[in-house]
């Protein structure tokens, strides 16, 4: 078989590509041509006939698909990790790649709870199959473990009743899928363990958390990324950016302000750095991202960024002293002025923090 013919378009990305270290075959453009934004047509004055130019950012969708490979991510997952990341994905393109992930869950469920001997018509006999065969694997992550421990904790302090830590934790895991996995809401009593195990008890009510978790189903999801627009999805992959910025500031703060009995320290399980992990929870902010949800975050979200503000002109040994409200008199001394400084510049942060004017650290 002859060699394909590379046209000036392709020649261009492949000699920027080698320039920036990779190396970029006609072939493989060709095969990543779904992923990459649409060239323009340029009629040249004078000249029959047209070409074929790269717009901008162009090579460096080339050169971050390329990465996506390397580090692992199979070639159908690319589209998720290309649009998490900013870049251009043609809307038929981010539907069916999300609905390829829906798919294939949907498919090791069933093949799963089929060699327990679950029929994939009883979901939720499939979620308890599943939560025991989790709990029972749960020390292999370091998530599991800090789930363990939870439970562990759990039952030495008497929050809840249970034989062992494994049979806690497998109803706890049962109780948090069986609203996404069969749409059917768990108990108030089942939930209220999810929160303790997971570390996320903020107050919540536990069965407006099972109700809305039941909405949460993959078939409402995968509804939601069928009719999607690409403004919605852009609109949920910025939710996803602010949700992932109040966590790691709760985080950090929390850090050096709480006792860790205090922390929500099942925020630490949130912060994974792995692309992928963190493109699957842009389908379920279609569905709870309303405006009423958007202010409630960014409300919550607004004193954290001003506090992380007001830090970041304040030396890091007093951070903790500061937050705990135990600065001695010579260090309140040496911090007034900045404080001060940073109050006028920042007027409305400092509404938010509740410092006047005349405000000292």
């Amino acid at each position: 078989m002859g060699s394909r013919p590379v046209y000036s378009a392709d020649r261009e990305v492949i000699e920027e590509c080698q320039a920036r270290g990779f190396e970029i075959t006609a072939r493989q453009l060709e095969r990543w041509r779904p992923l990459l934004p649409d060239r323009t047509v340029e009629h040249e004055g004078g000249f029959r006939g047209s070409r074929s130019v790269n717009p901008p950012g162009y090579v460096d969708q080339v050169v971050a698909i390329a990465e996506t490979l390397k580090s692992g991510v199979p070639l159908r997952e690319v589209p998720l990790a290309l649009f998490l990341r900013g870049f251009s994905v043609r809307l038929e393109v981010l539907r069916a790649a999300y609905l390829d992930l829906l798919a294939r869950l949907r498919r090791e469920v069933d093949t799963f709870t089929a060699q327990a001997g679950v029929s994939a018509s009883e979901p939720v006999d499939q979620v308890d199959a599943m939560a025991a065969h989790m709990a029972a694997r749960a020390r292999r992550s370091t998530t599991g473990r800090r789930w363990e421990a939870r439970a562990r904790q759990a039952i030495r302090q008497r929050k809840v009743e249970a034989d062992s830590v494994q049979a806690l934790l497998s109803g706890v895991l049962s109780a948090a899928l069986v609203g996404p996995f069969a749409g059917t809401p768990a108990t108030s009593e089942g939930i209220a363990e999810v929160l303790e195990v997971f570390g996320l008890n903020d107050g919540q009510d536990p069965q407006q958390l099972a109700d809305h978790l039941a909405t949460m189903n993959l078939d409402a999801i995968a509804q939601a990324v069928e009719t999607a627009t690409l403004d919605h999805w852009i609109a949920a992959r910025a939710d996803l950016t602010e949700m992932q910025r109040y966590i790691e500031l709760r985080r950090q703060i929390e850090a050096l302000c709480k006792p860790a009995e205090l922390r929500l320290t099942g925020l630490d399980d949130f912060s994974s750095q792995d692309v992928i992990s963190r493109a699957a929870q842009v389908p379920a902010l279609l569905l709870i991202a309303t405006d009423e949800w958007r202010e409630r975050l960014r409300s919550e979200l607004a004193p954290l960024q001003a506090l992380d503000n007001l830090l970041s002109v304040i030396p890091e040994k007093y951070h903790r002293p500061l937050l705990q409200n135990q600065l001695s008199g010579e260090a309140v001394k040496e911090l007034r002025p900045r404080a001060q400084a940073w109050v006028e510049q920042h007027p409305r942060e400092a509404e938010l923090l509740n410092m006047g004017a005349n405000a000292g650290a």
